[in-house]
């Protein structure tokens, strides 16, 4: 392995570090505000007229909750790469190489993952959207 790689390695892991961080602190917003939407919701009174904010409210709560949970993984494999970095620049040990390369490949693969998914949520959120409307139209002739 070059002293080159091993130098890049060296300089991206506080980078590393810093997103996966980022990431948990992310986290544990959403999990917060996923628990505010909830006990608010409870509290919101109901407007007569208007929508039933506090079932809104409620759901969106419901919503954070689950997507502060898949923070976590993204932010625990970076630390993991992290961690693998440190020891590949202590060891200069191919199977170290090996471990650091397989830690970002599990990041990049659940990313990927992730991003595939959202389109597809994002897809039948519009979907939904678009047939919500046309039968609220039909409903109103």
């Amino acid at each position: 392995m070059s002293e080159l790689a091993l130098e890049s390695l060296r300089q991206t892991r506080p980078w590393v570090l810093v997103i996966s961080i980022l990431m948990f602190i992310g986290a544990g917003f959403m999990l917060l505000a996923g628990i505010g939407m909830l006990v608010a919701g409870a509290f919101v009174p109901e407007s007569p007229s208007g929508p039933k904010a506090p079932i809104a409210m409620s759901y969106l709560g419901l919503f954070y909750l689950p997507l502060a949970v898949l923070y976590v993984f993204p932010a625990f494999k970076l630390s993991k790469y992290a961690g693998s970095i440190s020891r590949l620049v202590a060891s200069r040990s191919l199977s170290d190489l090996e471990l650091s390369l397989g830690h970002q490949k599990s990041f990049w693969k659940f990313c990927g993952i992730a991003a595939l998914l959202m389109i597809v949520v994002y897809a039948l959120v519009a979907v939904a959207i678009v047939v919500a409307g046309a039968m609220s139209v039909m409903k109103a002739h």
